[in-house]
C-alpha cells in the first residue's frame, strides 16, 4: 500500500466512526478518525480528506490550500445557484461572520457554563486537569 499524508503527517490508518455530520437532521456526510505515524488523531470529514491525503508530504501552506479551494468552489457554487448580486457579498460574509461568531460563543459558553469576562485562571485549570484523566 501506497503512503498516504495528510500535510507533513504520514497517516498510519483510517477508522470509520459512528459520528455523523447532521444539520437539521439531514446527514451530510461521515467523520472518519486519522490515526498519524507520530501517535496523534484527528476527525475529519470524509470530504475533506478526500481532498488533502496526498501520496507524498506537503508543507503547512499547500495543505492550507488543498484543504480551503475545494470549499472555495462550493462557495462560488452556492452563490451562483442562488444568483448573489455583487453588491451584495459585502453583506453576505458579513451576515456569514456573524454568525459563525454567534455560534462559537454559544458553542464556548456552553462548554465553560459562563462567558468569557466571567471564566477564571481556576475555570482554565479545572478543565485541563479534566482533559488529562
Amino acid at each position: 500500500m501506497k503512503k498516504q499524508f495528510i500535510g507533513p503527517k504520514e497517516v498510519l490508518g483510517v477508522a470509520k466512526t459512528e459520528k455523523k455530520i447532521t444539520v437539521n437532521e439531514i446527514e451530510l456526510g461521515d467523520l472518519i478518525e486519522i490515526q498519524y505515524v507520530d501517535g496523534t488523531k484527528e476527525l475529519m470529514s470524509q470530504i475533506m480528506f478526500d481532498a488533502v491525503v496526498k501520496e507524498e508530504a506537503t508543507d503547512l501552506t499547500t495543505l492550507r490550500q488543498n484543504r480551503m479551494f475545494p470549499v472555495v468552489n462550493d462557495l462560488l457554487t452556492v452563490m451562483l445557484k442562488w444568483n448573489v448580486k455583487i453588491n451584495e457579498l459585502e453583506f453576505l460574509f458579513a451576515l456569514t461572520t456573524a454568525s459563525i461568531n454567534d455560534n462559537l460563543n454559544k458553542a464556548d459558553k456552553k462548554l465553560w457554563n459562563k462567558t468569557l469576562s466571567d471564566r477564571t485562571m481556576d475555570d482554565v485549570d479545572t478543565v485541563l486537569k479534566e482533559k488529562r484523566q
